[in-house]
């Protein structure tokens, strides 16, 4: 709740007035929206997604954990949220385990459910290590294809540049 105040405090620099004003309005609404369902999910006593990683994170932080596993392979990594994130860094922390990681930024969908890219495209630097390796070998979709969705996918800085190759190619 407290990010709301933030938020407002950030929309209120905010020179155009028609979107400073649907801002406020959206905030307003989204305010109403997430007390109710936070408190519908403390009057239930219920938890949802991102509590449960978060309760976890907080039992592995308590040392609460007791696993005999040094390795954390991690796929789809490129749709990781800050509290997955928080979460695996906790175990890894916990039982010194090395982490591997799969995943492919030019498939990160789930932004609108938390997901941050930078998590994967910067792994070294938030993860403290990391060799990079690349599969640039695909039997999905065809050459041309690829060159296409690749040129408009590479139009942004922060995707990791590559050149996929497929031995597949549209007949005419």
């Amino acid at each position: 709740v407290d990010k709301f105040e933030e938020f407002r405090r950030q929309n209120n620099t905010e020179e155009n007035q028609f979107t400073k004003k649907r801002n406020e309005l959206f905030l307003d609404i989204t305010e109403d929206v997430f007390i109710s369902y936070e408190n519908y999910l403390k009057d239930n006593e219920k938890i949802d997604f991102n509590d449960m990683i978060n309760h976890a994170t907080a039992l592995v932080e308590d040392g609460k954990l007791h696993t005999r596993f040094r390795y954390i392979i991690v796929d789809e990594y490129q749709d990781t949220s800050y509290t997955r994130y928080d979460l695996l860094k906790a175990i890894q922390k916990a039982v010194s385990a090395k982490v591997t990681v799969v995943g492919d930024d030019w498939q990160s969908i789930y932004a609108y459910a938390g997901s941050d890219i930078t998590l994967f495209t910067k792994f070294r630097e938030a993860m403290g290590y990391g060799q990079e390796l690349k599969i640039t070998r695909t039997y999905r979709n065809a050459q041309e294809v690829i060159d296409i969705a690749g040129g408009f996918i590479q139009k942004n800085d922060s995707q990791l540049k590559k050149a996929l190759v497929s031995p597949k190619h549209i007949q005419d």
